[in-house]
């Protein structure tokens, strides 16, 4: 029973401390792909297109799976910015990929 309250209170721990990180993950995503645009003004190669997709989909995965932690928790606002965050992602993503060849 001690090891299971442990691994609880490093959960809440975790959890507590996630809407940093996601705010924290928002900004290097952001500055990655701003700086991926920027080197490549007519657009993406497609290895560079599939790293920043498959990046994107582990991202976006995680999201949604804390955004349903936060839910069960009933923490609806922080389940609502994960939310948020994931789609800002995948519309910058979007962006990104779009004008790619």
């Amino acid at each position: 029973m001690e090891d299971y309250e442990k691994t609880i209170a490093q959960i809440e721990a975790t959890i507590a401390s996630s809407g940093e990180r996601i705010n924290g993950l928002t900004n290097n995503v952001n500055r990655a792909i701003s700086m991926l645009t920027n080197a490549r003004p007519k657009g993406l190669n497609a290895i560079e297109r599939d790293v920043l997709l498959s990046f994107e989909a582990l991202c976006v995965e995680s999201l949604w799976r804390t955004a349903w932690l936060f839910h069960e928790r009933h923490e609806h606002a922080a389940a609502r910015h994960c939310l948020e965050v994931g789609r800002l992602l995948q519309k910058t993503v979007e962006g990104a990929t779009h004008g790619a060849d």
